[in-house]
């Protein structure tokens, strides 16, 4: 029955999406059911699974893609560094939440050169009016736990690092729309950017901005593990 239950929700959904996306292939689709099926039980994690938290087209997208010697950067953490470190690749993580970074660091090997974590918790803002979520040059989230603060410093950690540097930057933390602002310098020719969750409204406006850009678009909208909804993971390669 519960099998039965979970078939109904993955067909609904993919009947939702058919109609919402031309970029969503049902019948290929079809091929993640098992995945996610068993991504919904009780005891699975992005940690235990060694997986980034996004659409199963995309983490296969970056399988493909990702080559040893190649540096990642990601806003947010999790299974992410696990999946990358594990094909070889130099991983730098951006975390906002202390208590969830010391899990993902228990998780991965503390001993590891390829792998920089770095904790930046956002700021008090006295300032909070007129401030938009969908705004990059706003650096704010739309959390409710982190109203009247400020990301601007977790954003700009990867300004550090020289234009043109990294192969691959997941966005999949907080203040995504100036996430994603920051990351077009950063990320080399033939590189990508992903970002998690571009069926969220706010950040249409940021996503626009790249039409203008250097890119090749790639979407993933489908079943994602871990939730019973599907959801859609986006990517850009620079040209």
């Amino acid at each position: 029955m519960i099998k039965l239950k979970y078939a109904k929700k993955y067909l609904s959904e993919t009947y939702r999406f058919a109609g919402k996306y031309r970029s969503f292939n049902p019948v290929k689709n079809l091929r993640w059911f098992a995945l996610w099926l068993k991504s919904n039980s009780k005891d699975k994690s992005p940690l235990l699974d060694k997986i980034p938290w996004i659409t199963f087209s995309s983490i296969s997208f970056l399988n493909n893609y990702l080559k040893e010697g190649m540096k990642v950067f990601e806003f947010g953490t999790g299974g992410s560094p696990l999946f990358f470190l594990e094909r070889g690749t130099n991983v730098v993580s951006i975390e906002h939440d202390v208590e969830w970074a010391a899990k993902v660091k228990e998780s991965v090997n503390s001993d590891s050169k390829q792998w920089v974590l770095t904790i930046v918790e956002p700021d008090l803002e006295k300032d909070f009016s007129n401030r938009r979520f969908d705004n990059p040059y706003d650096y704010i989230s739309s959390d409710k736990r982190y109203f009247n603060m400020s990301f601007r410093r977790y954003v700009s950690v990867i300004d550090s690092y020289p234009d043109n540097f990294f192969d691959l930057i997941l966005i999949d933390g907080r203040a995504r729309p100036s996430c994603l602002l920051h990351a077009l310098k950063k990320v080399n020719v033939g590189g990508v950017i992903v970002l998690d969750n571009t069926e969220r409204e706010r950040y249409s406006s940021t996503m626009n901005l790249l039409k203008t850009c250097e890119f090749n678009f790639f979407d993933f909208p489908g079943a994602s593990p871990y939730v019973n909804f599907f959801t859609r993971t986006s990517a850009w390669m620079k040209i």
